[in-house]
């Protein structure tokens, strides 16, 4: 007999679902339950601690039965006092995976306050993280990439999917655990990642691992590790060119393999800056360009009002901003032709809202001319911790141009830091 019939309670399901149905404010709040997966017929999510089976596993029997058969003591583990080792052991081995939980009604309401428009070409997935919400955030969209792997590799023969990859730790931290749910499928694509900004713009002179060491190459290694095969197109052009010159250096590198296979890409992964020192674009004004050219870079930025940018593509409130002086970044995509391409019925873009992986802050300030602009929509998949979520909904949370959500912050645009050579 159930322990919960015994003591004349209800069972355990029936406490599951008495439990609380409501959070904080009234807000609908998912329950610990298994659901089957759409794409994996074998497979179940456990909400809140989320646990997704992969393989052949129908529950966690399954995955005690196969364990035992090669558990290294043969001592069977699938006991209470050993319960702990059972599922140690099956996450080493890829079995499951923990995903972060979802708030559907914050999700919703951020869609209705934004995206009331067009919401049937728009999702946004809020991350229920109070604490290591960065984590939770690149988990959460692992999940939603895994997601769009597999939709895309559908589409060709044999099984590919191009990946365009932004820059920075935020980036870096989705491609580790999608390769991690990656190990779990057993009809991996194979991949090709595409750089989306010049090598150079990420060989940062400042800190030991900041944002610009997380290399595209390291990302496409991490794929590699996962299945097996992934091809890299680099940018290997000049990171900087003079804002005067920049539409007929565009204009000479059309003919570049990395511009001729572009609009093979599928999924373009990035994250949005804020105006501050730690991000690459205002590292590399500063330190990195001739002290009179980094100085009209600024004004020229100053004058636009930057607010963030994405890619190193600065942006204000207004839309993209376009510099007539100073030097210019040389990417794959420009704004306005990532606002085209996440227009695209069979194109996908995913910005990452998470904390900064710097200060640890919200990006709130970045993020809201994004999704509030419709010039600024270079996305169709938004992923957001709570927080986060939080601040959009307020429309006094963050000050335009506040980064991080710290009241303490330097200067938008950093002045120049003379450093012997």
């Amino acid at each position: 007999m159930a322990r919960g019939a015994r003591n004349g309670g209800s069972s355990s399901e029936s406490k599951r679902a008495s439990r609380g149905k409501t959070g904080r404010g009234g807000e609908t709040r998912r329950r610990n339950r298994f659901l089957p997966l759409k794409d994996e017929p074998a497979g179940y999510v456990l909400d809140a601690a989320s646990l997704v089976l992969a393989h052949d596993f129908q529950d966690m029997i399954g995955v005690a039965e196969q364990l035992e058969r090669s558990w290294p003591d043969k001592q069977p583990p699938a006991t209470r006092e050993r319960c702990y080792d059972l599922v140690r052991e099956a996450k080493r081995r890829g079995m499951f995976a923990i995903l972060p939980p979802t708030d559907f009604h914050q999700s919703q309401r951020l869609l209705r306050e934004f995206c009331s428009k067009d919401v049937a070409r728009r999702s946004i997935k809020v991350v229920d993280a109070r604490h290591d919400a960065l984590v939770h955030v690149a988990t959460g969209a692992a999940e939603l990439l895994r997601s769009l792997v597999r939709k895309h590799a559908a589409r060709r023969a044999p099984s590919e999917v191009h990946l365009g990859l932004g820059v920075g730790n935020s980036v870096l931290h989705v491609i580790e655990a999608l390769a991690g749910l990656l190990r779990t499928m057993s009809d991996c694509p194979r991949f090709v990642v595409h750089a989306c900004i010049p090598s150079g713009l990420m060989k940062r002179t400042g800190q030991p691992g900041g944002a610009g060491q997380a290399t595209t190459a390291m990302m496409a290694e991490q794929l590699r590790s996962a299945v097996g095969q992934a091809e890299l197109i680099e940018l290997d052009w000049a990171a900087w060119v003079p804002a005067d010159a920049y539409k007929k250096t565009r204009e000479e590198i059309a003919s570049h393999r990395a511009f001729q296979q572009r609009e093979a890409i599928d999924i373009i992964v990035v994250a949005p800056a804020p105006a501050q020192p730690h991000s690459v674009l205002c590292d590399f004004i500063r330190n990195d360009l001739p002290p009179s050219v980094g100085e009209v870079t600024r004004d020229e930025l100053s004058a636009g009002a930057y607010v963030a940018d994405v890619m190193c593509q600065p942006f204000s409130e207004s839309g993209p901003l376009c510099l007539n002086r100073g030097m210019r970044a040389l990417t794959l995509f420009e704004l306005d032709e990532l606002v085209a391409f996440a227009a695209q019925p069979n194109k996908d873009v995913v910005l990452l809202g998470g904390p900064c992986s710097s200060c640890g802050g919200t990006r709130t300030a970045a993020l809201r001319p994004l999704i509030a602009n419709e010039a600024l929509r270079i996305w169709n998949h938004l992923v957001v911790d709570s927080k986060t979520a939080a601040e959009l909904l307020d429309p006094h949370g963050v000050s335009p141009g506040a980064c991080c959500s710290e009241a303490d912050s330097p200067p938008a645009v950093p002045p120049p830091v003379h450093r012997p050579r």
